[in-house]
């Protein structure tokens, strides 16, 4: 069907039902409501934190170049930056206006190239997006700065002698499936042989995530930050929570909303924002956005992994069900956590359930070869700490995993710092010997539950 040439020359444009005018305040609305719980979680009301209150520290903003992130920056730069005290009005003179709450506001970004061989490197395309913000600090992290005892030392304000050089540990018990017999010397091959120990590529892009989120964290430590904030939208959010329970993570489902780690306070403040409402913010404040194309999705093998069927599953179902997305972030929400926390899972630094290594022993097979009788009962503090959702990554099987070969598994710089302390306190506290079932005894201890 042939068209005329007003239709092949008009450029394209959204056809919204309300106007630019009305549709800011109303997405705006969203953004602060949830910036008011996050700054005032003990007040009623919805009013902005002022800096006289006890709030005392800087804001870190996580840019991981998505259209969430984006969309982040601009929200807390209109609302924080633009109309903070300070500022001059239109007509040139001062006008008194919103308090600032923060005194520096960092943008940080954590660069996952080198855990992605065939991935480019895009921290000039940060620096690009990020210029039209001259009032945010730029911070480029690197994600095998996690294995980095050098860079570990110089900027996360640890004293010389809290950060350890032997970066492995002997996870045997674990029959981790890795043929490195020895800790690699430089920080990218330490980061890829970390990453080699997990059997899944659904694990892999989990432990690429933890990585990720802990630089963060252990940055805004050393900054003295007092609140992180991720470009979380209600559809990525959604989508994180379902493939977070698939993987084991239902027990720390409430930290994936908003989390509290070592006074700081982590919050995804567009978690009301839809992933439609995000375009049309996109596009008529002219922001941009990392590129990302299917060669990216090779690359990190994103497109078989749990997180990637889930993100489009949900988004399929979406299209015929708008309210989809919705449904599960307000579900969810009242989900919370049965049993109490036994602690901090020394890999993800997030609540460990109390009981749960001792049972999954009792209900799933972790070996396909004859476990190794020296190794059934040796004690390892670390391994016994794991949440059930780490436990998992590390141990879950696929067609393509090999036989467990024994030698030293590398691991980030904030579990071998804490290792000795790890050691110290299970050599005071009596903890329960575990073993490995087998099937003859496994068989007998449910035989009554069994159907012949």
């Amino acid at each position: 069907m042939a068209s005329c040439g007003t239709v092949e020359d008009a450029k394209d444009e959204i056809m919204p039902k309300r106007k630019p005018e009305c549709f800011y305040p109303t997405v705006s609305l969203k953004f602060r409501k949830a910036l008011a719980q996050l700054l005032n979680p003990n007040e009623k009301t919805k009013k902005p934190k002022t800096r006289d209150d006890h709030n005392a520290g800087d804001l870190v903003l996580g840019f991981s170049g998505g259209i969430g992130s984006a969309i982040l920056l601009d929200m807390v730069w209109r609302r924080y930056v633009l109309d903070a005290d300070g500022k001059q009005d239109a007509t040139g003179g001062s006008e008194r206006r919103r308090p600032s709450v923060w005194k520096n506001i960092r943008i940080v970004h954590v660069e996952q190239c080198a855990a992605y061989p065939k991935s480019p490197d895009r921290t000039s395309e940060v620096h690009r997006l990020t210029e039209r913000y001259p009032e945010y600090q730029l911070t480029i992290l690197r994600i095998e700065d996690a294995f980095d005892p050098i860079w570990w030392k110089k900027h996360i304000s640890l004293s010389q002698d809290s950060v350890r050089d032997d970066f492995s540990m002997d996870l045997s018990s674990l029959s981790l499936s890795h043929d490195a017999l020895e800790a690699p010397a430089l920080p990218v091959d330490r980061l890829r042989a970390y990453l080699e120990t997990f059997p899944t590529s659904t694990a892999v892009n989990h432990a690429v995530d933890t990585l990720t989120r802990l630089l963060l964290q252990y940055f805004a430590r050393s900054t003295r930050s007092s609140h992180i904030l991720l470009g979380s939208s209600l559809t990525s959010l959604s989508v994180s929570l379902i493939s977070g329970i698939s993987q084991g993570s239902g027990f720390t489902v409430k930290e994936e909303r908003d989390e509290i780690w070592e006074d700081i306070r982590i919050s995804r403040p567009l978690r009301e924002i839809g992933v439609k409402e995000c375009a049309a913010w996109l596009w008529w404040r002219g922001l941009e956005v990392l590129p990302r194309n299917a060669a990216d999705l090779v690359a990190s093998n994103e497109a078989a992994t749990i997180q990637r069927l889930t993100r489009d599953f949900i988004i399929g179902l979406e299209r015929d069900y708008p309210s989809t997305v919705s449904a599960i972030s307000r579900t969810l929400e009242k989900v919370g956590a049965k049993g109490d926390s036994s602690g901090l899972c020394p890999l993800c630094q997030r609540p460990t359930q109390s009981g749960v290594q001792a049972w999954k022993a009792k209900i799933s097979m972790n070996e396909l070869y004859p476990p190794n009788p020296d190794l059934s009962t040796k004690h390892n503090p670390f391994v016994e700490r794991l949440c059930y959702a780490c436990h998992t990554s590390l141990t879950s099987r696929s067609s393509r995993s090999r036989k467990p070969i024994g030698g030293q598994t590398v691991l980030p710089m904030w579990v071998t710092n804490n290792v000795a302390s790890l050691v110290e306190s299970s050599s005071m506290a009596v903890s329960p010997v575990m073993k490995n079932v087998g099937r003859a005894e496994m068989r007998e201890s449910i035989n009554e539950f069994l159907l012949e």
